[in-house]
């Protein structure tokens, strides 16, 4: 059966039908395949362009195809839910309801200048085939994970990873500019504009960077997209200072993820740990 999608690019509080497209059943198939953990987490605002004091509705959603909603998150795994604005304390965003597949909060955005959405998640554990675990690695772009799996003979071996998600929502509150858009927010991984968001138009390039822990990350890979086209629009990957350029060709809500993964140690429960992040923004005509 068709995913239900609780928020609509094109008239943010409404709810659509999903539309049957030529390709459903192949795209069913592999999502049934694919592993839970592959839903990327998305901060959506109603509005990302916003007046002072004005109250938005804000989406937490989670899926495959952005900004559309599959699974409902449950709010017991949100670590933190809170709104940054230029010189407030940050302040927990409250009042979290089901919408459809979506949890909403109504926010207001008070201060002028760049305010800024975030959440975090609790970590979860995963176990994974061994199939399962070579796909995720393939599709997600990873294979020196692959290459140290087979080194460490452990190729045909499910896999156990704990996995924890960010996201966060830049928005331009009033007309004041500001350089609050360029500052982290001191998520464990993050992606952080060098170029401002708010003054972006149709063909400009976005200059953006992935730090975790505070430091920059290299060799990572950002992909992205806008409203209403295909996942992983974009596909850059960071250099040497932990940054990477792509162009932005159209107007809309656009999305960024980063994902970083680490090998453990010795930990009791999880041999590999990773690390999933996006930041959503918008281009305007």
């Amino acid at each position: 059966m068709p995913r239900p999608v609780s928020f609509s690019p094109d008239s943010p509080p409404a709810r659509r039908e999903t539309r049957f497209q030529v390709s459903f059943c192949l795209v069913a198939v592999l999502a049934i395949a694919a592993p839970v953990v592959s839903h990327d987490l998305w901060v959506v605002p109603g509005k990302f362009l916003v007046q002072p004091g004005e109250k938005i509705r804000v989406f937490i959603n989670s899926g495959d195809d952005f900004p559309a909603s599959a699974a409902r998150l449950s709010e017991q795994r949100i670590e933190s839910f809170v709104v940054h604005s230029p010189s407030a304390t940050d302040g927990p965003i409250t009042g979290l309801v089901a919408d459809g597949q979506s949890l909403t909060a109504e926010v207001a955005v008070l201060e002028p200048g760049t305010s800024m959405l975030a959440i975090a998640l609790k970590p979860r554990l995963i176990r994974l085939k061994p199939e399962e675990f070579r796909q995720y690695l393939e599709e997600e772009g990873l294979p020196q994970f692959l290459k140290l799996r087979e080194a460490l003979g452990e190729s045909n071996r499910p896999a156990a990873e704990r996995y924890t998600k960010w996201a966060k929502a830049v928005l331009k509150v009033g007309e004041q500019e500001d350089d609050r858009w360029s500052k982290p927010m001191g998520l464990k991984l993050e992606i952080v504009p060098r170029t401002n968001p708010h003054v972006l138009h149709p063909g400009d390039k976005l200059t953006v960077a992935v730090f975790f822990d505070g430091k920059p990350l290299p060799d990572v890979t950002v992909v992205g997209g806008r409203a209403g086209t295909p996942p992983d629009r974009v596909r850059v990957v960071t250099g040497s200072n932990g940054e990477a350029s792509l162009v932005l060709e159209k107007p809309g809500r656009w999305y960024l993820r980063a994902l970083h993964m680490i090998r453990l140690a010795a930990d009791a429960d999880a041999e590999w740990e990773s690390f999933w992040t996006t930041m959503t923004f918008e281009v305007r005509t």
